[in-house]
């Protein structure tokens, strides 16, 4: 199993009606990437050794009815611990494939599937 990496300039919500009856977006951007939770995990460990805490990476369950605010947020203070950080050669790839979409000004989250 695994999960999804959200990545783009912006976020759109794309709306529909679920089983519930109710109105429900989804939070949709220009790429979405299949990450396995052990590559994941690496990317999240490899940052943490460089100084950026676990929980500032934007991880949520799925990506629907996500306040879009929050994400934002929480991509600011992302942004925030990554300015200070140096990538070494050594680099996991996904690791430098975010930290590269961050610098450039993309916004990123995780959905755990």
């Amino acid at each position: 199993m695994g999960g999804s990496l959200f990545c783009g300039r912006s976020f759109r919500q794309e709306w529909y009606t679920g089983n519930d009856g109710l109105r429900h977006y989804e939070v949709m951007t220009e790429e979405s990437h299949a990450l396995s939770h052990s590559t994941w995990r690496e990317l999240k460990e490899f940052f943490a050794k460089l100084g950026v805490p676990m929980e500032a990476w934007p991880v949520y369950e799925d990506n629907i009815d996500l306040p879009l605010s929050e994400i934002e947020a929480r991509n600011t203070e992302l942004r925030r611990h990554l300015a200070v950080v140096s990538l070494g050669e050594d680099a996991p790839y996904w690791s430098v494939v975010v930290f590269d979409a961050i610098r450039a000004g993309k916004r990123v989250f995780f959905t755990d599937v």
